[in-house]
């Protein structure tokens, strides 16, 4: 893809992007908010990940890395009023790498980056390009190897499904019955959960209402988002709707469920390979917008997380 974009290398500091393109993670929830890790991945040259300092150990196994460096952090929780000093340091060895190895090439994709990161990049001459679409296409199409790691990640996923909902019974907090999914899942692996969805009668509609201390009272309905960072790093995303107890469920719960599960199958039953995206949006069975609430699209790739494409309700297409 670097190639193909006419890029000599990527920046990278989403973990996920790391992980993807290096194999190589480090506390990826905090340095998800802590610009404190990074790589560089040369298209015809070296792979350098820059570890905080002290933890350059923790790369020194990985074959993939040709070169271990400490990181310059101009973070500012970290650097405080030295932030733009320690930006420019940071910058010229970057320029200095793409120099070396670029073969002439100054255009560096880079997935996320401060505006002090940005400005002095452009200092040194580089035409920085967009990082965050280049990954997402080369995760786009995933191996034999990546498929195999989600099924295992799924089996996990379930299996903590099943565990939770033994435990669901009238009494139970949402968050107390989040907290068993949570626990069996990373006994089983998982790395992190990206929300908190879950969430019981009056909370469940309008949906995304993450899970509180409210007990869930005899005949609700549940609903539940895994979002779940799962085995081998990959993300399992997968949406329940239980009823809690043994009370009979109403007419309007029917209903209401019958009508997702359709929605559901339908849109399973249509999606094939060869499809445009525009083709599967107007092929879908979806609900007036002016009648029910959405989500936000009908369909998401997954990957090491929610990944492109998103596929976008019909009347979408039109509005943006």
């Amino acid at each position: 893809k670097l190639i193909e974009f006419d890029c000599a290398g990527i920046l990278l500091y989403d973990p996920v992007n790391i992980r993807y393109a290096i194999d190589s993670t480090n506390m990826s929830a905090w340095t998800s908010h802590n610009a404190a890790r990074y790589a560089l991945v040369m298209a015809q040259g070296p792979v350098i990940i820059f570890e905080f300092e002290g933890n350059e150990f923790l790369s020194n196994h990985n074959p993939l890395i040709t070169e271990v460096r400490t990181a310059i952090t101009y973070l500012y929780f970290i650097a405080g009023e030295f932030s733009k000093r320690k930006a420019k340091i940071w910058a010229k060895e970057i320029a200095e790498i793409v120099a070396q190895f670029g073969h002439g090439n100054k255009r560096l994709a880079l997935d996320h980056c401060a505006t002090e990161g940005v400005h002095q990049l452009e200092e040194h001459g580089l035409e920085l390009a967009n990082g965050e679409e280049v990954m997402e296409l080369a995760r786009l199409i995933k191996s034999e190897e990546e498929i195999v790691a989600m099924r295992c990640s799924i089996f996990a996923c379930e299996k903590s499904i099943e565990l939770m909902r033994s435990h669901c019974e009238p009494g139970i907090t949402e968050q107390k019955l989040w907290s068993h999914f949570q626990m069996e899942a990373v006994s089983r692996g998982a790395e992190w959960i990206e929300t908190r969805l879950l969430a019981a009668g009056p909370r469940a509609n309008p949906w995304y209402h993450e899970c509180s201390s409210r007990p869930i009272q005899n005949g609700e309905l549940i609903g539940f988002d895994t979002d779940l960072v799962g085995a081998y790093g990959y993300c399992t995303d997968i949406s329940r709707t239980w009823m809690c107890g043994d009370k009979s469920a109403s007419s309007a719960q029917k209903e209401i469920y019958t009508m997702a599960y359709e929605q559901v199958q339908q849109n399973l039953e249509i999606l094939r390979p060869g499809l445009t995206f525009k083709e599967l949006s107007f092929s879908c069975r979806e609900y007036p917008k002016s009648e029910f609430r959405h989500y936000s699209m009908l369909y998401h790739g997954v990957g090491l997380c929610d990944e492109y494409p998103a596929i976008p309700f019909t009347w979408e297409w039109d509005e943006n």
